[in-house]
């Protein structure tokens, strides 16, 4: 029985090192603590119009992206905006601005996306 148990609390701690070393799913967990669903099917916060558009304009620019140089630039550029939005994230969950906290959540989710499509069509590492 303590085994099991042992094994278990080590399942557990390791899902929790998981979710706080991951930006975006600790700051899902931190919403999720103030009753505020981000990510999920049933989210309670519902994007934007304003940063829904700015994605928009994200998607369009990479499939206008020709060569890889274009790509690599875009990339550049979304990382940039992305560390913002951490920055805006941090900065929200500091000051408990759990309204502005989750937009950015969204948002971060959204351009981690966005970078993960752009290393496709680049081929970047």
């Amino acid at each position: 029985m303590d085994r099991q148990h042992n094994l278990q609390q080590s399942i557990d701690i390791n899902r929790a090192y998981d979710t706080l070393k991951n930006p975006l799913s600790r700051a899902q967990h931190l919403l999720h603590l103030q009753g505020i669903t981000v990510g999920a099917e049933r989210d309670t916060v519902k994007p934007d119009p304003g940063m829904l558009a700015e994605c928009m304009e994200w998607r369009e620019a990479l499939e206008e992206a020709e060569d890889r140089g274009a790509v690599e630039q875009l990339y550049r550029k979304a990382f940039q905006a992305r560390e913002t939005c951490l920055a805006n994230l941090e900065h929200a969950c500091n000051e408990a601005q759990w309204e502005t906290a989750a937009q950015a959540a969204l948002k971060l989710s959204y351009m981690e996306k966005l970078l993960d499509d752009i290393q496709r069509k680049a081929h970047l590492p």
